[in-house]
């Protein structure tokens, strides 16, 4: 890396690498430039400074985060508010009553409440259903019998009910499965959900099928029942995820899967099964928050990677290697996007690990915020809520 001058970084790679324009050169996401002094002297810690268009105020804790304009913002006169309050409380239905009461601007809400919540706002506000860019699924440590198989873990998929999950989470209607990328990753994604015809006969272990389920667990282990510890977190991914958990465990046992639930807290688990170091049985959650180009999701399924989210190795390790390493050189983006659908397709005879549903998202805007446009990741603020603005009826209001 050098600099040429005082407004440009120039990066040399060492090889080609077809997703750099978007995880670095075309989002939000891409390069954060902290100062090295807040860092040396521990300021970080108490007075974080950056170089977005919102500065750090306060923050109480499980109440609210505080932030002022950024009058040095390098796009001024961006952004528009001069303050920025955002709420910290999760409970749907409260948001609900704060965006009745006109205490809110805007919130995400829940698919799952989204008819019983869209009834009590006004209908002239606009709401936005952002597709699941959060990968869940079932992962493993391949050390732990019959794990290894894949045909254990084909049957895993086909004993789960991804439409069933839809119908109580996603009161949208626009939820679809994960495949190895979320849906919110178009037009990488490839959707699995009717058998997509591009997925051939892959496409049959994406569907629930409780008869083949125990057939090719009864070849695999010799067994009829397979039980298992499946752990999860409890207290950080919310309601809709602990019912998800419940949802499996109660489902997957009729195709022979005997899951005992084993709820974990947030820093124990990040530290330890989040990493695939799964003493027995395997987890289930989310697999990174925010990725912005396929690769950053294919890196959780790459065994040279540093933070992948599995112990062990299967026969199958190698060959999709080689897939994740060749997409990175193609350059076109078109061949590039063939291929990694293709790879879907392929990685769906081994699941490396087994993803499930991705209801879509709720998130509503008053009548008087205009200009907002919601984008799901970590750059909403820097993309979206800084380029909003009140009409003047609002701002009359103070």
């Amino acid at each position: 890396m050098t600099a040429p001058d005082e407004q440009t970084i120039r990066i040399k790679l060492l090889a080609p690498y077809a997703p750099f324009l978007i995880t670095h050169a075309s989002s939000a996401e891409a390069l954060w430039f902290i100062p090295a002094e807040t860092i040396d002297n521990n300021q970080v810690k108490t007075d974080p400074v950056g170089t977005g268009p919102y500065l750090f105020d306060k923050f109480e804790s499980g109440v609210a985060m505080f932030f002022s304009k950024n009058p040095t913002y390098y796009d001024a006169p961006l952004p528009n508010f001069d303050k920025v309050e955002m709420g910290l409380l999760a409970d749907p239905q409260w948001l609900t009553a704060a965006l009745q009461s006109n205490d809110y601007d805007l919130s995400g809400l829940s698919g799952s409440i989204y008819k019983e919540s869209r009834s009590k706002l006004a209908s002239d506000g606009t709401e936005f259903f952002p597709k699941n860019i959060s990968l869940g699924a079932f992962y493993f440590n391949f050390d732990n019998e019959p794990w290894k198989d894949a045909r254990v873990r084909q049957a895993l998929s086909m004993a789960l009910d991804r439409d069933g999950y839809l119908k109580i989470q996603d009161g949208t209607g626009k939820g679809d499965y994960h495949s190895f990328l979320p849906p919110g990753l178009s037009p990488f994604y490839l959707s699995p959900r009717d058998q997509n015809a591009k997925y051939g006969a892959a496409g049959k272990y994406w569907k629930r099928n409780i008869k083949e389920a125990k057939d090719l667990l009864k070849a695999a282990t010799g067994q009829d029942t397979l039980k298992f510890k499946l752990h999860a977190n409890v207290d950080r991914y919310g309601a809709e995820a602990a019912q998800s958990w419940e949802l499996f465990v109660s489902t997957i046992k009729e195709a022979g899967f005997e899951a005992e639930l084993v709820l974990e807290e947030y820093g124990s688990y990040i530290q330890s099964t989040y990493l695939g170091k799964i003493a027995d049985g395997c987890a289930c959650g989310p697999l990174i928050g925010s990725p912005r180009d396929p690769d950053n999701m294919f890196n959780q399924y790459w065994s040279k990677s540093a933070r992948h989210n599995f112990g062990g190795s299967i026969p199958e390790q190698p060959e999709i290697d080689a897939m994740i390493e060749k997409q990175r050189t193609i350059m076109d983006t078109k061949e590039r996007q063939q291929y990694i659908q293709d790879m879907q397709v392929k990685m769906s005879d081994t699941f490396v690990v087994i993803p499930y549903h991705g209801a879509a998202g709720f998130v509503y805007a008053q009548p008087w915020l205009k200009n907002f446009y919601y984008k799901a990741g970590y750059p909403y603020i820097t993309d979206s809520v800084m380029k909003a603005h009140f009409t003047p009826e609002r701002i009359k209001k103070g």
